[in-house]
């Protein structure tokens, strides 16, 4: 199994995220316009028992007087290859088979290696390689 390691994040938009390794237990807290840096695996997810089992990365947007968005991140090699995949849904996010491949620079969801999340300010989330440029 590849390792994907996310470095560091960054969350563009106006709302506090909370990012959140259900698999360790760490969590990082950024404000509008905050980074942070880190060192968290992708979790292995290749099925719903695993996912319920909590090998994920919740990222919660929290919206104020709404129900939050929040996306799961997950790697898997199921249908179109060994990838880092999200699903979302609001307030609690499920196991969605295969997932969506996590949208980014041409090549970054692809497995294996160091990478940098970005949380956009119309609250999608982008990948890239780490050592990029910081927005």
């Amino acid at each position: 199994m590849t390792i994907t390691a996310i470095k560091n994040s960054f969350n563009l938009s106006d709302m506090m995220v909370i990012l959140h390794n259900r698999e360790n237990g760490r969590r990082y807290e950024m404000r509008s316009r905050e980074g942070s840096g880190m060192d968290e695996w992708v979790p292995w997810c290749w099925n719903e028992e695993r996912f319920n089992e909590n090998h994920r990365i919740d990222v919660r947007i929290v919206l104020p007087g709404q129900e939050d968005i929040v996306y799961a991140i997950y790697q898997n090699n199921l249908e179109g290859g060994d990838m880092v995949r999200l699903s979302r849904r609001l307030e609690d996010p499920g196991f969605d088979n295969p997932g969506a491949p996590l949208p980014g620079a041409p090549g970054a969801n692809q497995a294996g290696g160091d990478r940098s999340l970005r949380i956009m300010e119309d609250f999608t989330l982008f990948i890239d390689y780490s050592g990029g440029p910081i927005p």
